[in-house]
């Protein structure tokens, strides 16, 4: 007679712990910090053909150009390492006010 065994699932363990409710200066503290990336790229460019013609009763004078203009501007900025979204502003708004805003 073969004997095959019994497998039963185990018992969860009784819940001692409370939930915890953390304030918002623990959850800031716990969430790892804020990081920021902002980068700006602008790119102008601008073309001009002009086009000149002259008669006279002795020759006739024709003459054309073309200008080429591009400009192309980056700015970035990197904010790394603040604690909250509240130092984040501050760093942000006196950024602004470098810049007039």
């Amino acid at each position: 007679m073969s004997h095959a065994p019994q497998f039963y699932p185990a018992e969860p363990p009784p819940s001692t712990a409370a939930p915890v409710e953390l304030s918002e200066q623990d959850l800031e503290q716990i969430s790892g910090g804020v990081d920021l990336s902002l980068t700006l790229v602008r790119f102008d460019g601008s073309d001009e053909l002009s086009l000149v013609s002259t008669e006279s009763d002795y020759a006739a004078l024709s003459q054309a150009s073309q200008s080429s203009q591009t400009r192309f501007s980056v700015f970035q900025i990197h904010l790394t390492g603040f604690d909250s979204t509240n130092s984040l502003m501050k760093a942000l708004s006196s950024i602004g006010r470098l810049f007039g805003y």
